[in-house]
């Protein structure tokens, strides 16, 4: 007779930790202020811009209870500094612009956002951040709907926004002149290895692997 809270204590746990695994997930497609309490007059605890991930606790009318996650923990930071865990917040955020799983069309409505985001970022007077907000939203569709036929396409071209950023700043450097690819500042290959892993043998898969050849380019900058 003993042995049933027992029992019983171990399934609520184990019920606890599958509703956790199974949590329903989603993104911005605008930026949102994520509050104390469901209503416009509550006090503010943060913003969640487009593209961040939330997960999603319970929803009443009009609201969504979420844990925003705002900044992945860093990989390479220190483990005292703030960044080794990451920022997520938790609070209600209108669902005027969320996205969940199961929106109709949400991985075509969230590519669609990220292509204006890149657009906004490609104009001399575009949106501040925007560029990082358009990589956000198109890692959101693979992230979300892997199954969509959007997923290769949505994760190749996060992966080129962020080369790009990377190679911006590695060729501004004066090793970008070295005639030796070694002495010269590497990009960032993962994701663009994420998608020759995720999707092989697709045309997205071959665009990456032309980009991974960048690496390996001399600068050359004597004509020699």
């Amino acid at each position: 007779m003993k042995l049933r809270p027992i029992i019983f204590a171990a399934a609520m746990v184990l019920l606890t930790t599958l509703g956790f695994a199974q949590a329903q997930r989603g993104t911005l497609t605008r930026e949102e202020s994520i509050r104390v309490a469901p209503s416009e007059d509550s006090a503010k605890l943060g913003e969640a811009g487009r593209g961040h991930e939330l997960v999603i606790i319970e929803t009443t009318r009009g609201w969504v209870h979420v844990e925003a996650i705002l900044a992945e923990p860093k990989r390479d930071a220190d483990e005292d500094s703030p960044e080794s865990e990451g920022k997520t917040i938790t609070g209600w955020v209108s669902d005027k612009s969320l996205v969940n799983m199961t929106t109709p069309n949400g991985d075509k409505i969230v590519f669609g956002e990220a292509v204006d985001s890149e657009d906004q970022a490609s104009r001399r007077r575009g949106r501040r951040d925007a560029a990082q907000d358009a990589l956000r939203l198109y890692y959101r569709v693979y992230d979300l709907y892997p199954t969509s036929p959007l997923a290769g396409e949505a994760l190749y071209r996060a992966a080129d926004i962020r080369w790009q950023v990377e190679r911006s700043d590695v060729m501004t450097r004066p090793s970008a002149r070295e005639r030796e690819a070694y002495m010269r500042g590497q990009i960032d290959e993962q994701w663009m290895r994420l998608v020759i892993k995720k999707f092989p043998g697709s045309k997205w898969a071959d665009l990456a692997s032309f980009h991974l050849i960048e690496n390996k380019l001399c600068g050359d900058w004597q004509g020699a």
